[in-house]
């Protein structure tokens, strides 16, 4: 065998292997713009389909808004029998046991955060830091609020309200800077509202208050209807709050109720878990398994609308005052 002639062979088996593999890569190559092409067809398939999902979901979304608005006047025509025009435009009492000033003076206050304190000592700080983070977003962006006419579910509860709100009306965490969307359809005279925050927005329909759930500046038997829109989640003392929401209602006054049901919230009435706030505004949220029970101590569930959502429901309750607390 000759030596000498080996050092030639494996260098042409290495151009060999050389040119297969640049063929190889070429044939790739070639065809680069044939896979770039399908993937763009993909794409585009893909886009439609996903435009065409959304469409379905919005089409859908839509059917049970408009469905809702249909259902909406033959049951509140069922639960509302036997009101007058007359009892659905009755003013606000003006009585000395009803406070007519807007805003307190800033010692009540205090007296009155002070009070809160004590109701919950242990949990009092975590909330006061949470209705702070609620406070600066809620001045940074109302519109984003929920009660704004953008919001396609505050144009859903202000049907709600307008069947069912009747007489004198308390609205519970009415805001600090607008009026409420579902209050625009009531009789200016009717309106009380009452918040924590004091009012900076301008013109308004409502006699506001400033003051905190637990501690109601009303005199008993009050308000023929009390209306929370998304705030009965920010209180610091939710029995406390719902026995005041039943102590200010006349005999045959109803609550109105618009909340955000999540499924697998714990109670804050639990003290079996350690505690955690829900999130950054919120100590708790609710979830029907738990509060329909808790509501049933002072009210009686009237009707209940419930528009499913992912990850959580919108709920509206009509509830009726209870004569006795359970």
């Amino acid at each position: 065998m000759d030596e000498s002639r080996l050092p030639s062979r494996e260098r042409g088996r290495e151009r060999m292997v050389l040119i297969a593999r640049l063929r190889a890569w070429w044939q790739r190559f070639r065809a680069m713009p044939g896979h770039i092409q399908q993937l763009a067809q993909d794409s585009a398939r893909l886009s439609a389909e996903l435009a065409r999902l959304q469409g379905e979901v919005a089409r859908r979304i839509d059917e049970s808004h408009q469905h809702l608005l249909r259902d909406l006047p033959p049951r509140a025509a069922l639960l509302s029998f036997g009101l007058t025009a007359s009892a659905k435009s009755q003013p606000l009492p003006v009585e000395p046991r009803v406070p007519m000033a807007c805003s307190k003076a800033p010692a009540e206050m205090d007296q009155l955060w002070a009070r809160l304190a004590q109701l919950k000592p242990a949990l009092f700080p975590i909330w006061r830091e949470l209705f702070e983070n609620d406070t600066h977003a809620y001045a940074e962006d109302a519109d984003a609020s929920c009660s704004h006419m953008d919001s396609e579910y505050s144009r859903l509860f202000r049907a709600f309200v307008d069947l069912l709100a009747v007489g004198p009306t308390l609205d519970i965490g009415v805001g600090s800077l607008v009026d409420p969307h579902y209050l625009a359809g009531l009789p200016q005279e009717n309106l009380a509202g009452i918040d924590p925050r004091p009012f900076e927005g301008g013109a308004t329909r409502i006699r506001r208050f400033e003051g905190f759930c637990e501690f109601l500046p009303f005199g008993d038997e009050t308000f023929s209807t009390v209306i929370s829109g998304t705030s009965l989640d920010h209180v610091l003392d939710l029995p406390r709050s719902l026995k005041e929401i039943h102590r200010v209602l006349t005999r045959n006054g109803r609550a109105l109720l618009w909340l955000a049901s999540v499924p697998y919230s714990p109670s804050p009435l639990d003290s079996s878990e350690p505690f955690a706030p829900a999130d950054r505004f919120h100590l708790f949220h609710f979830d029907r398994s738990w509060l329909d029970p808790l509501l049933t101590d002072h009210f009686v569930i009237a009707d209940v609308v419930e528009i499913p959502q992912v990850g959580f429901n919108h709920v509206f309750y009509h509830l009726s005052r209870r004569e006795s607390l359970r």
